[in-house]
């Protein structure tokens, strides 16, 4: 885990100097906050700089780690989603709509449609004969 300072940012990061021509001089506070916190990117910040994207990259490592919330968020409207299709491909069933106004209603192509109505039949048929 990465030891934040009283500004937001890594605290490993150098703090400004007695250069003034330096990168670690003229880089602000918020814009390290905003490079550390992805508001901005290292492209962006460094053309503002005058400096290569590289060399900013090299000074101030480390971004905020930013996979796990938006993985977990992708996964649940993944799921939203597959219960949507599902969903569709019920009325499908019965028969309320066809499998082409159920693809463009759940946003999917025709074919993944059709799968999804063929593994609710499978799924159906066999909940149908253990019963």
């Amino acid at each position: 885990m990465t030891l934040l300072n009283s500004h937001g940012y890594p605290a490993s990061w150098p703090q400004a100097n007695d250069r003034l021509d330096s990168i670690v001089s003229r880089i602000t506070h918020t814009q390290k906050l905003a490079l550390y916190t992805k508001q901005v990117t290292t492209r962006e910040l460094a053309k503002t700089l005058n400096v290569r994207e590289s060399y900013l990259s090299r000074k101030f490592p480390g971004k905020v780690p930013s996979g796990a919330p938006f993985q977990a968020a992708k996964r649940a409207l993944r799921v939203v989603r597959m219960e949507y299709r599902f969903l569709c491909a019920e009325k499908v069933l019965e028969k309320t709509l066809s499998i082409l106004e159920a693809a463009k209603t759940a946003n999917t192509t025709y074919r993944s449609m059709a799968r999804a109505v063929q593994a609710l039949k499978h799924t159906k048929a066999n909940h149908d004969s253990r019963v």
